[in-house]
């Protein structure tokens, strides 16, 4: 059987051990992450701050707000959709997300839709056209 098939339903499966707040919470660490071209990977840094504001976001009250999101990147990690390497930051689990087409977070705070063209045959396998279509209905072609 394919090996990616199969990895697919393997972190499909990871998400099920985890509740719907630490699916949310995730959700916004996957929004944060940004790409470091050192590592070649998608990194996500979160001070204090941006742990508070995540908690309020998906409606979690809490009077010791640090200590439930640390409870939260722990059963992240522990589930292997994160992983820590230092400081406050945290590599986002590449076999389970990742992106095709990298898209800086400035366009990605401002657009609204994603269009991209391919072309499967046996002739022409890929993509021919990507670009965003920003709010303000500017059209963005992407390399």
């Amino acid at each position: 059987m394919n090996t990616v098939f199969m990895s697919y339903f393997e972190h499909l499966a990871k998400l099920s051990e985890v509740a719907n707040k630490q699916t949310m919470f995730l959700a916004h660490l996957l929004y944060r992450m940004e790409f470091e071209s050192r590592s070649k990977q998608f990194i996500v840094s979160l001070s204090p701050h941006d742990k508070r504001k995540i908690l309020k976001d998906i409606g979690c009250e809490s009077k010791a707000p640090l200590k439930l999101a640390s409870q939260y990147i722990h059963i992240l990690v522990k589930s292997e959709l994160i992983q820590y390497v230092g400081g406050s930051a945290y590599l986002v689990c590449p076999k389970s997300y990742g992106s095709y087409k990298y898209i800086d977070k400035q366009l990605r705070d401002k657009n609204s839709r994603i269009y991209e063209t391919r072309v499967f045959s046996e002739d022409n396998n890929g993509v021919e056209e990507f670009y965003i279509i920003t709010e303000d209905g500017e059209k963005i072609e992407l390399t």
